[in-house]
């Protein structure tokens, strides 16, 4: 059974990238590991990206005590972070579509056979394609994958019913609902 997620979006389907949807920065696979790595509460992770816009992210690392420092707090970061240099594609799990109402109405279907993992990286504990993926307080990860380094797509359940994508979404993955 595919995964479904809803996304606005001010373009229609044919000004959507061949590439899908993209973060206004978007970070390379291995330091979007990092972050979520760091924000895990792995502390000797140094969080230097590669991409300058996203400065603002490293400087987050650096303003928060250890305490704080997990993957609520990325999100907040993130659900909060609404200009060209954010990192995510915000989408929603119903078809409100993420909260930031636009032109138009894309719905996110991930092929069952992508499995997608909700991972609670303090425990290590997962659900393999579980029958929501709200989560009422403290963040989690969703993946492909039920570990970090085996991942190739990764996003953060927020509370509210968001899902923010830190890596690209496929274009085969969009279809435009209105």
């Amino acid at each position: 059974m595919p995964n479904i997620f809803y996304r606005e979006d001010d373009r229609n389907l044919h000004e959507i990238s061949n590439a899908g949807f993209e973060a206004w920065v978007q970070l390379e696979l291995p330091d979007v590991k990092l972050v979520v790595t760091r924000f895990n509460g792995v502390y000797t992770v140094p969080i230097l990206l590669k991409e300058k816009r996203a400065k603002w992210l490293s400087d987050a690392v650096f303003k928060f005590n250890r305490q704080t420092l997990n993957l609520s707090t990325l999100g907040v970061l993130i659900k909060t972070k609404v200009d060209r240099s954010s990192v995510q594609i915000s989408t929603g799990i119903t078809d409100e579509g993420g909260g930031r109402a636009k032109k138009h109405l894309f719905k996110i279907r991930v092929p069952g056979t992508i499995p997608l993992y909700l991972v609670n990286l303090k425990t290590g504990g997962f659900q393999r394609n579980p029958p929501s993926f709200k989560v009422l307080v403290e963040a989690r990860l969703v993946m492909d994958a039920p570990k970090v380094a085996d991942a190739n797509h990764i996003g953060i359940a927020i509370s509210g019913g968001e899902v923010a994508f830190l890596t690209r979404i496929p274009r085969d993955w969009i279809s435009q609902i209105s």
